[in-house]
């Protein structure tokens, strides 16, 4: 039986990335993601965070003269300006709706955190006192900052830690100052001292997100039926409309139920509400993946097709009329009409802006009870439906 073949040296560093981003439980997407954001750094802090890397570096170069700490002063400039051009894309892709540039950002941070690490222990080297106090001083804040900064990933954030511990240990057994070489023994304890501080913030702000995320889906989705509400709806549309300066479109269709409040009168609330969750369950199932169902309230909905001509979106209205007028049937006990009217508008043509296109879906949606209900409409077009 031949044996499976070995993965790749790419498909091998992903895994060892994708370990590393890791924190050793599954999180939920809307977490991940506010994870990544923690990447975001403010200006002043990546300026101060250089600004100590460079004080090293020049104080190196002033006392030796050597072109490692030339080399290490300009690069650091050139890395600083790389960070700044990451936080950059990462508060784009968030305004955009994008995916975030996860390993672009950490590649960049993890390439500066390690030349800062070996100029620490270049400069711990050299036969000045003054230079070994400096950038030991500079190791533990570095050290503070890994802690502070990265602690949304407490793998990658450890690695870093032992990477500069060893770097700072590495320069106190090679010193021409033969006292310091006993002092290498204690950095292993200062890692892991820095690794024990840094599993307590992890768990403080992994904590922080995860309350976070889910205080923000109850806020965005309707209790009764699940669906996202007029608070997503409107970040959702939002997005898109960003979109058509690109060339996308897409289509807003608004709904509603012909008929509900005689359900309500009929049969009781309690038959009204498990009426509303058995169309938000069909609604979803006919719509695509990439398509977003929203209840505003009442029986009231709201449903976005991004990317969708007016070809597909006839053909999605039409399949959510015939899915909704199927009898809904109350547990045996009796089966609930569900006749809906839509309303249709597609952007850019019947606006580029959210109100004018919610508008526009609804002018649609009076005009599908005009004439007759049960219907489709667009403003402005020949009945269709």
């Amino acid at each position: 039986m031949p044996h499976p073949a070995s993965p790749g040296p790419r498909a091998l560093g992903d895994r060892v990335f994708l370990w590393l981003c890791g924190t050793g439980q599954r999180e939920l997407p809307e977490v991940r993601r506010a994870m990544v954001l923690t990447l975001r750094e403010p200006f002043l802090v990546s300026l101060l965070a250089s600004f100590w890397a460079q004080i090293v570096a020049g104080m190196a170069f002033w006392i030796t003269g050597a072109a490692w700490a030339l080399a290490w002063l300009l690069s650091d400039l050139v890395l600083l300006v790389l960070r700044l051009w990451c936080s950059r894309l990462i508060t784009v892709a968030e305004q955009q709706g994008r995916r975030l540039p996860m390993r672009r950002v950490l590649l960049v941070n993890a390439v500066w955190l390690t030349w800062v690490a070996a100029g620490i222990s270049l400069s711990i080297r050299q036969p000045s006192l003054y230079l070994v106090v400096v950038s030991a001083m500079i190791a533990s804040g570095f050290s503070g900052y890994c802690v502070s900064r990265w602690q949304a990933f407490p793998r990658l954030a450890a690695l870093y830690l032992y990477v500069l511990w060893a770097a700072v240990c590495v320069g106190l057994l090679t010193s021409p100052l033969p006292e310091l070489h006993l002092l290498a023994w204690l950095m292993p304890a200062a890692a892991y001292a820095f690794q024990v501080l840094l599993g307590l913030n992890h768990q403080i702000v992994i904590g922080a997100l995860r309350a976070q995320q889910e205080n923000r889906r109850l806020s965005m989705h309707d209790p009764l039926t699940e669906l996202p509400n007029r608070l997503m709806l409107r970040e959702r549309l939002v997005a898109l409309c960003r979109g058509l300066p690109d060339g996308h479109r897409f289509a807003v269709l608004c709904l509603d139920l012909d008929g509900f409040k005689a359900v309500n009168d009929r049969h009781g609330h309690a038959a009204g509400d498990w009426l509303l969750k058995s169309v938000a369950r069909r609604l979803a199932d006919v719509v695509r993946a990439e398509d977003l169902v929203c209840r505003l309230g009442g029986d009231e909905f709201v449903v976005l097709l991004p990317g969708a001509d007016e070809a597909v979106t006839a053909e999605i209205a039409q399949r959510m009329l015939q899915a909704l007028a199927q009898p809904h049937d109350l547990g045996g006990l009796v089966d609930l009409p569900a006749r809906a009217s839509i309303g249709v508008a597609l952007a850019p043509l019947d606006g580029g802006e959210p109100d004018p296109l919610l508008l526009a879906a609804d002018e649609g949606l009076y005009a599908a009870k005009r004439d007759g209900k049960g219907c489709w409409r667009r403003t402005g077009q020949p009945a269709n439906g």
